[in-house]
């Protein structure tokens, strides 16, 4: 995204702490601003009001946003969807590997119970 956008977003999230999360369509550069009212819509952090020009926060996150700004918040949330996903992969694998083991131990402990089922036959006779 752009530096403006990034900036007209910060500026926005600003007003709606600030105004108790409420913001109004009556900026300057409204094609700047409606591409981020839009971006804040298409990630669920505001919603509108009753009225058009009106929306209210809707994620606990906005104060922690207006804190770092919304670049530094993109970056993390795609950092932190990056970790999940190699979080699951590792899980996945590492299931695979207990599920190995668990069949190596049961191969083995039949094996070893035929084997001493044998020897013990054998010796008794």
């Amino acid at each position: 995204m752009e530096e403006e956008l990034y900036k007209e977003i910060d500026l926005i999230i600003s007003d709606l702490v600030e105004n108790t999360f409420i913001i109004t369509g009556k900026k300057t550069d409204s094609n700047l601003h409606d591409k981020g009212v839009a971006f804040l819509k298409a990630n669920d952090l505001i919603k509108n009001e009753r009225h058009k020009n009106r929306y209210v926060a809707n994620s606990s996150e906005i104060k922690d946003i207006q804190k770092i700004g919304i670049k530094n918040h993109l970056e993390n949330k795609n950092n932190i969807e990056y970790l999940e996903t190699q979080i699951k992969k590792l899980t996945r694998d590492n299931l695979r590997l207990n599920n190995w083991d668990i069949r190596f131990r049961w191969y083995m402990a039949g094996i070893g119970f035929v084997i001493g089922f044998i020897m013990k036959h054998f010796i008794d006779k």
